[in-house]
């Protein structure tokens, strides 16, 4: 039975498509099951664009494997190591620095943006660890917890080059640990809305439950009195988006069962692993630098 769509619905097949979905005329299908099955691909394809284009905004991006091993690892050399994740190729381990040039060890003083001796200390812990290989004349290879390409692994995240890139050449040598502890607090970030909490999993923004800066320090190794030194790590450092200036992380106050207790944000222009980037999208207003938001200051009017 040939039916016709619902008001709203219509849709301009291509020829091709009308071969393949047996559609009879513009709005027509010769059955409900047809229509559903173009309607979803057709859903599919703006969804895989939507993501190209998020991807295109962000200069690309790096996947990493969220595993707590960069919590053993000191906070410094996690930020370097991330940032290096970004000249990563395409189904390749072997680190470029551009124009098809591997990254040798006698670069990473220039590109990290360290002394020598801080260079060659980072070096020595990579390869200790087995975070970095040195393979020589081929260049440096990077740990594949950090790669490119395809992935059916639901225990990943994106960390976005371009901005990352962006917010590590404003940092000092002495400031990479900041931008280290965000790494490292990747296995607290809910996957979808991007709050450091208790149940990363969790998709249902009313049963999260977030920690306080005193469990995150906890985790990290810290000592519980160190929240204000946590905090203001994780909320100084900036990076620009789309012609503004963001923040890393935010801190905002709030109310929970355990009382009065601040919400930590990490900026998902940085890093996000949820599956559809509008959830976050619209929270991009408080991680502006000059919103006022716990750890900067509000610009006087």
């Amino acid at each position: 039975m040939i039916r016709r769509m619902k008001k709203g619905d219509m849709v301009q097949p291509s020829n091709l498509e009308k071969d393949n979905y047996q559609i009879k005329e513009d709005g027509y299908f010769v059955s409900d099951s047809q229509r559903e099955r173009y309607l979803k691909i057709k859903e599919a394809e703006a969804f895989n664009e939507s993501v190209k284009q998020n991807s295109r905004d962000h200069g690309g991006f790096t996947f990493l494997k969220i595993t707590d091993i960069l919590t053993k690892v000191d906070s410094a050399t996690v930020g370097r190591l991330a940032y290096l994740s970004t000249y990563l190729t395409f189904n390749h381990q072997l680190l470029y620095k551009g124009r098809g040039i591997p990254i040798y060890k006698e670069d990473l003083s220039k590109i990290l943006n360290v002394t020598r001796p801080t260079a060659a200390d980072f070096y020595k812990k990579c390869i200790a660890g087995n975070l970095l290989i040195d393979r020589e004349s081929s260049g440096l290879f990077i740990n594949e917890m950090f790669f490119r390409g395809e992935s059916d692994d639901e225990d990943i995240t994106r960390l976005y080059c371009g901005t990352i890139q962006d917010l590590y050449h404003r940092l000092s040598a002495k400031e990479h640990k900041h931008f280290g502890y965000a790494i490292q607090i990747i296995p607290m970030i809910n996957r979808e809305w991007n709050i450091v909490c208790n149940n990363p999993n969790e998709e249902k923004t009313k049963y999260i439950v977030p920690l306080t800066t005193a469990d995150i320090c906890s985790k990290l190794k810290m000592g519980r009195g160190h929240t204000e030194r946590l905090t203001e790590a994780l909320t100084s450092p900036i990076f620009e988006y789309e012609g503004e200036e963001q923040q890393l992380c935010v801190s905002v106050p709030g109310k929970t069962s355990r009382g009065k207790q601040n919400v930590l944000y990490v900026n998902p222009h940085l890093i996000y692993a949820g599956s559809d980037f509008t959830k976050v999208d619209g929270i991009s207003v408080a991680f502006r630098s000059n919103y006022g938001l716990m750890g900067r200051d509000q610009p006087e009017a």
